[in-house]
């Protein structure tokens, strides 16, 4: 961006926009490279955003079927590095996510929907899909914060306004505090140790979930983060997996019934499951098959603990109560 602008501090125009020089920058980066998302991000643009428009303008002008995020269309507030690793994400996931959206909207006319199409941004509330497509970036926790905002209506429906919400999906395990009836918001939030300017619930989250994998290594037991995820899953779903995960080892425990599953819609393979628990951790670690599955949930429930305490006693709150 330097190159090409340099608006000052205060907002007024030090150097005026080579508009030659974005043109070439741009044409490197798409015909040369094969770049097909561009994030757009110059300095001083949360006080003066004419040169990230223009330069926008520009590109998509040029390369209509480029996508494009500009900073200050997603965050205008200052910290040069922050804003830009904003938009970088942003571009990321844009074109994937207007895939998906447009997939969706097209199934789900076909299958007659007339209503309207909303989104959960990860802070709460809710966008048309149509909005969410140009700044996908606000929506990149809303799994998390729909199980939040659900903890949040029952914590009112119980008269319990401090309430510590935990989501367990299946790769991950997301806890949030509900203090006096409201989630913990938070205005930065992380994510593959990138710093995002965003409104978002104040989750802590970890790598281990129902798919988690659990293995030896040097005789230490250890779940995820990897995950079996949904294809082929858990050995106990029958689909092909053969790494054994929480999910199996629930099954080896009682948690999970293997006839109740999913209401009884689905059965089980506990045989497979527990030969599976035995063949990858229990024999290496010299004990029982149950033991091993108890050693799984073990592990989970400090990663658990542990999170849990980042959003409670390192903020200042009890557990207890």
């Amino acid at each position: 961006a330097e190159a090409v602008t340099r608006p000052r501090a205060a907002s007024e125009i030090l150097a005026p926009l080579d508009e030659h020089d974005v043109i070439n920058a741009a044409r490197t980066l798409i015909e040369e490279h094969g770049v097909g998302s561009i994030a757009v991000c110059t300095l001083h643009a949360y006080r003066n955003p004419a040169h990230e428009a223009r330069i926008a303008e520009i590109i998509r002008q040029r390369w209509p079927k480029v996508s494009v995020s500009v900073s200050s269309e997603i965050v205008r507030e200052y910290r040069e590095y922050e804003r830009t690793a904003t938009t970088v994400v942003n571009a990321y996931v844009k074109p994937i996510f207007q895939r998906y959206i447009e997939g969706l909207e097209t199934a789900l006319a076909r299958d007659g929907f007339k209503g309207s199409f909303y989104i959960t941004r990860s802070g709460g509330g809710a966008l048309p899909a149509r909005d969410a497509i140009a700044n996908p970036i606000h929506t990149v926790f809303s799994g998390p914060a729909g199980g939040i905002i659900g903890a949040t209506r029952l914590a009112a429906e119980l008269e319990r306004p401090n309430l510590i919400a935990v989501d367990v999906g299946g790769t991950s395990t997301d806890a949030c505090v509900i203090h006096q009836g409201r989630p913990s918001v938070s205005y930065e939030a992380r994510l593959e140790r990138l710093p995002l300017m965003i409104p978002t619930y104040d989750i802590a989250s970890i790598g281990a979930g129902g798919g988690s994998i659990a293995r030896v290594e040097g005789r230490l037991l250890k779940v995820g983060p990897q995950s079996a995820g949904a294809t082929p899953g858990p050995i106990c779903y029958g689909r092909g997996g053969t790494e054994p995960t929480l999910s199996d080892a629930a099954l080896a425990l009682g948690y999970l019934s293997s006839d109740g599953f999913l209401g009884g819609e689905m059965q089980l393979k506990e045989a497979e499951a527990l030969a599976g628990l035995d063949a990858k951790v229990a024999r290496p670690l010299g004990m029982s098959v149950t033991d091993a599955a108890r050693g799984i949930y073990d592990v989970l429930i400090a990663k658990t603990v542990a999170a849990i305490r980042v959003i409670t006693v390192e903020r200042g709150l009890d557990p207890r109560d």
